[in-house]
């Protein structure tokens, strides 16, 4: 088996084991049982393969809004340093305007994305804009649960009648998703290491371009 496959395939089981967990939880212990997974991830995953600068600067946001727009961020930089090291003339795109969508469109039509990165790019593209646009918006549990490995999500959460509760596993699960995703990324295209400043410098989040 392939680290790509490895490495996924134990994030898998890792996810089903955290969804079996919450099911015997009552909602006191909710918030100890994230945060010890929160640490054991961010420990596990800041030792590589991913960045730990990366990895770090997720866990350093605390709230729905954050987190997507930065996690976004990083997902575009590493985008572009796949369409960098694919393309031969790379800067015909990347000096460009294109928008995040367009990006991922050109990388999955080209098969550098495979369709589940593909399709959970697509929908963490509609929750940043959703956020961007909308700085009230609330991150929901049926957004999220669109995400890969997420199917049980719904059924796990409507055990809980907290708000509150239900909210800090939404974020929680988003973390990981998108931690999940640049690992995917940064495995399938050998990026696996690379600095934030290393992919080059930031994308500007542009929250009045509606073109993504």
């Amino acid at each position: 088996m392939s680290l790509l496959n490895s490495m996924i395939t134990e994030r898998q089981h890792w996810f089903r084991e955290i969804f079996a967990g919450l099911r015997i939880l009552d909602e006191d212990a909710v918030t100890a049982h994230l945060a010890d997974e929160d640490r054991r991830t961010e420990e596990v995953l800041a030792a590589g393969p991913l960045d730990a600068e990366l990895v770090h600067h997720l866990y350093a946001q605390k709230d729905a809004l954050g987190l997507i727009l930065r996690g976004r961020l990083h997902l575009e930089e590493l985008l572009e340093a796949i369409i960098a090291k694919k393309f031969k003339y790379a800067d015909i795109l990347l000096h460009g305007r294109l928008s995040f969508s367009a990006k991922m469109d050109i990388l999955r039509a080209s098969n550098a994305l495979d369709a589940k990165t593909y399709r959970d790019l697509v929908q963490i593209s509609r929750l940043r804009n959703a956020f961007a646009h909308h700085l009230s918006s609330s991150l929901s549990v049926s957004e999220v649960s669109g995400l890969s490995d997420c199917p049980a999500l719904k059924a796990v959460v409507s055990k809980f009648e907290s708000p509150d509760v239900r909210a800090q596993i939404a974020l929680f699960v988003l973390r990981q998703v998108l931690l999940q995703v640049l690992l995917r990324l940064a495995l399938r295209h050998k990026l696996i290491g690379q600095s934030v400043e290393a992919l080059g410098p930031p994308v500007q989040d542009d929250k009045d371009d509606h073109s993504d």
